[in-house]
């Protein structure tokens, strides 16, 4: 496990986890810091992957703002979608993302810092971190990485479905 526990922390401490130097920082990220945990999972192609997640149910409610689900493509899309696929010169596609929530844009300037703490074994040091950006398990983590991806896709020419805000067309 411990290759995959390694890549997981190494790249989100390189992403989204920035240390905390100042002593009166620390003593507020003592305070209200949600605690992160690392999350083993066995894939199918043998691979051992570690994921670091927020314990969202620990989540300050003041790190919240707005809607925190993202939208989901209607069934009746999806199969509309395959439908039109069957003329020769239609490319449809779907992507899984690996890492799209610390592919999200960064938390903006104006809003209020975030801090989580990790314990990498039961007789480790606490550590805590200022979060600069969306993690695992946070609640509103799917409605940003949708904001960053959609912002993208409109810059790239796609244009949002107007029935199905998940479903980007580009013509041409």
């Amino acid at each position: 496990w411990l290759p995959g526990y390694k890549e997981e922390l190494n790249n989100i401490k390189k992403k989204r986890l920035q240390p905390i130097v100042d002593k009166e920082e620390l003593k507020l990220a003592q305070k209200t810091a949600v605690p992160i945990r690392m999350n083993l999972e066995p894939k199918r192609d043998g691979r051992k992957k570690g994921r670091l997640i927020v314990q969202g149910f620990k989540e300050l409610l003041q790190w919240l703002r707005g809607q925190t689900d993202s939208p989901v493509a209607n069934l009746s899309t999806i199969r509309s979608l395959l439908f039109m696929g069957c003329e020769e010169d239609t490319i449809l596609s779907a992507i899984d993302i690996v890492t799209a929530f610390i592919q999200s844009d960064d938390y903006g300037p104006n809003e209020k810092a975030r801090y989580v703490s990790f314990k990498a074994h039961k007789d480790a040091k606490r550590e805590y971190y200022r979060l600069t950006g969306p993690l695992y398990g946070q609640r509103d983590a799917p409605m940003r990485w949708y904001k960053t991806i959609q912002e993208w896709l409109e810059s790239e020419g796609f244009k949002q479905g107007k029935n199905d805000p998940c479903i980007f067309i580009k013509a041409g």
